[in-house]
């Protein structure tokens, strides 16, 4: 069920136009049974009026309305490249100067509840600076950020070459520094357990990190996203159930599964987007759900993804051995692809889920709301 009153037809597209090219958009959690009434959305490529950090409300069953702006602070140096929510109330954003920011939603004039409609401001909490650099200092872009499921660790990666661990409870300190040795940029990074990360380059390595022994002797293990040929890798997600379970977008517009404990070879491979897979998200409440966002502008439902990667887990039945790492088979019902949002003349750039309603981030100055969506 959605909002009361709201009677349209399933996976409506809203486009609403906020005048600047929007690089990443996210919900803020309300909580497992909670609906959103806050985006956070962050720019790139402003020159004009500068970057910034948007906080808007919105509510349907509004739905022609343009969300309203609750507040905005500007980037000082760069362009956004992610959003990361901590909790219901704080968030981190990385930039392309390489530096990391965390901020808390609060209420105007310090109410601990501001009603309905009430404003909301941006406070800024602490950053971390210039985390990723260059020969010569010269400015490295912060990619991607994660954090740990359990614990309060953050982890970046950079153009660089290299990952940041951080912690929301030691602000501007940079816990530890891991070098991939090389100075491709790693584009995707994520968390597996507390205690091991998994991130992916240009040259399409994905590489794995046990944090408790640091930069000394290397990654754990590495594979490629294709042995076919280089395929950049563009976003790295686990599934959250099982998290041992990579799931991984190409530059090629791919999307690869892995077991990490015999990632010698993906359990499953799919040719999907005909560009470049710009973001991954599982819904959060309804994991078997997956949304995928390309360069062409689409975003693609996968329903009932869990569902492929257990059939792939399955040992085979007809034969004793695979030819794939760990005795499994490749051959599976695939999941229900559905186009939520076709090709357009701009990439899309983000996606993010909550309850019924995906949100999506263009570089056509706008975000788009989808739904009410179906779920499996």
């Amino acid at each position: 069920m959605g909002f009361e009153g709201d009677d349209r037809a399933p996976n409506t597209v809203d486009r609403h136009y906020l005048s600047e090219k929007i690089s990443v958009a996210r919900w803020k959690p309300e909580g497992v049974d909670g609906w959103s009434e806050r985006i956070v959305t962050g720019s790139w490529d402003q020159p004009a009026n500068g970057n910034g950090i948007s906080l808007w409300w919105y509510r349907p069953p509004l739905h022609t309305d343009l969300p309203v702006l609750d507040d905005r602070v500007p980037v000082a140096d760069g362009d956004v490249t992610d959003i990361k929510f901590v909790d219901g109330e704080n968030f981190l954003y990385s930039t392309s100067d390489g530096s990391v920011y965390m901020y808390k939603l609060g209420w105007r004039g310090g109410a601990s509840d501001g009603g309905p409609g009430g404003r909301m401001q941006l406070e800024e909490k602490c950053c971390w600076e210039r985390l990723h650099e260059g020969a010569g200092g010269s400015t490295c872009a912060c990619n991607r950020i994660d954090t740990s499921p359990d614990t309060t660790d953050i982890v970046t990666c950079g153009q660089d070459g290299r990952l940041a661990l951080l912690s929301t409870t030691r602000p501007g300190v940079v816990q530890a520094a891991l070098d991939t040795h090389d100075t491709t940029s790693v584009q995707a990074v994520c968390f597996v357990r507390h205690n091991e990360i998994v991130a992916g380059d240009l040259r399409g390595i994905i590489k794995v990190w046990d944090v408790r022994s640091g930069d000394a002797g290397g990654p754990a293990g590495m594979f490629p996203f294709s042995r076919d040929c280089v395929v950049g890798v563009s976003s790295l997600v686990v599934l959250p159930a099982q998290r041992h379970i990579l799931v991984g977008g190409g530059h090629n517009g791919s999307l690869s599964v892995w077991d990490l404990r015999h990632s010698a070879s993906p359990l499953l491979v799919y040719n999907a987007h005909e560009l470049s897979i710009t973001d991954i998200g599982f819904h959060h409440t309804r994991p078997s759900n997956l949304f995928t966002a390309s360069e062409t502008g689409e975003i693609w439902q996968w329903a009932d993804f869990d569902r492929s990667v257990r059939t792939a887990l399955a040992p085979r039945s007809d034969e004793s051995d695979s030819t794939l790492a760990g005795g499994y088979d490749a051959v599976t019902r695939p999941p229900e692809v559905q186009s939520l949002l076709g090709v357009k003349n701009f990439p899309t750039n983000s996606v993010d889920a909550n309850k019924e309603r995906l949100l999506g981030s263009s570089d056509s100055e706008s975000i788009v709301i989808i739904h009410p969506l179906v779920l499996k």
